[in-house]
């Protein structure tokens, strides 16, 4: 029987997957202070430390998962450099989400940030 091996794009899919992830909304709404444009360079640059959370740190400690995924597909090489590519770029894109929300609502507590966009069914704040 012949072994089945990832493609580039399958494994692209899944850290699309794996970077789309609440922990990503709220680690953006650490970066809130630092306004809309200065907290999207923090983002980007990803070397602002905001005590609760290094920006950095959170992406790359992913990094020996992705190169286990991809070790046996079949093109490693290509399937580890658009699993990090794709992985870092949703990151980005949820922690700018958070960010905005943060911004938006003018909260920092996620659960009240979902109450005040309308999904107060799915957090019950006490």
């Amino acid at each position: 029987m012949a072994e089945k091996h990832t493609s580039v794009f399958e494994n692209g899919l899944i850290w699309f997957g794996a970077g789309v992830s609440i922990a990503e909304i709220l680690t953006g709404t650490y970066f809130a202070p630092l306004g809309f444009f200065r907290g999207i360079f923090a983002i980007i640059i990803g070397i602002k430390n905001l005590g609760k959370v290094n920006t950095v740190a959170m992406p790359l400690s992913w990094l020996p998962l992705i190169s286990d995924y991809t070790r046996e597909a079949d093109k490693p090489v290509k399937a580890t450099a658009v699993s990090t590519a794709v992985y870092g770029l949703v990151s980005c894109w949820m922690y700018v989400i958070g960010m905005g929300a943060a911004i938006f609502t003018a909260e920092s507590d996620i659960a009240a940030i979902m109450l005040k966009a309308g999904l107060g069914i799915f957090c019950f704040k006490p």
